[in-house]
């Protein structure tokens, strides 16, 4: 069957949807193929036809993720800190679903597809999967990188207690730093 068949994609939402409800349930940790076949009534040979494992299906909610940020993360040197952070946290509030799956589920390559997403606009070039020192750029652009996606996930945290908007302001007041704010400005 091929891929641009209707049924195929419609197949694939269903699944990557039945994972976006186990993950509003549980961690990503307890969900098992029997679980996301049951949630997207769905056999499990159809599941195998799509995926070949449930890290598979996470991968490309990641993916959905990384496609959703790229304009944002292209305009990053041209918008002011607050403006930045605003429409971030915008763009994630209006896909909540799937940025809290994939946020409180993350593995490391999600934080390489942020670091590859984010770098070239930062005029960085992301360092070699297996090169051990990274330049003061790199580190500088990671920092802030890491930084976004902790906020990001606070975000989800769950604690009434936090205050979305003050951790907006927070992480504005971050990026409006003179040490980002240069850098982000010099790319």
């Amino acid at each position: 069957m091929a891929v641009t068949d209707r049924r195929y994609r419609k197949t694939e939402s269903d699944i990557e949807n039945a994972m976006l409800g186990l993950l509003d349930r549980q961690s990503f940790e307890d969900i098992m193929v029997s679980d996301l076949t049951r949630q997207a009534d769905i056999n499990r040979s159809t599941f195998y036809l799509h995926y070949q494992s449930l890290d598979a299906v996470l991968g490309a909610l990641e993916d959905q993720c990384i496609t959703l940020l790229s304009p944002l993360a292209a305009l990053l040197g041209e918008m002011e800190g607050k403006q930045f952070v605003k429409s971030l946290f915008g763009l994630v509030d209006d896909h909540r679903s799937l940025f809290k799956g994939v946020l409180l589920s993350t593995t490391c390559r999600f934080d390489e597809k942020l670091r590859d997403l984010f770098f070239p606009p930062l005029g960085v070039v992301p360092p070699l999967k297996n090169k051990k020192t990274m330049d003061d750029q790199s580190l500088l652009a990671g920092s802030l990188i890491v930084s976004l996606r902790m906020s990001l996930t606070l975000f989800f945290d769950g604690n009434e207690r936090l205050d979305e908007k003050k951790l907006a302001d927070d992480m504005a007041d971050l990026i409006d730093l003179p040490i980002y704010k240069d850098f982000i400005k010099r790319k």
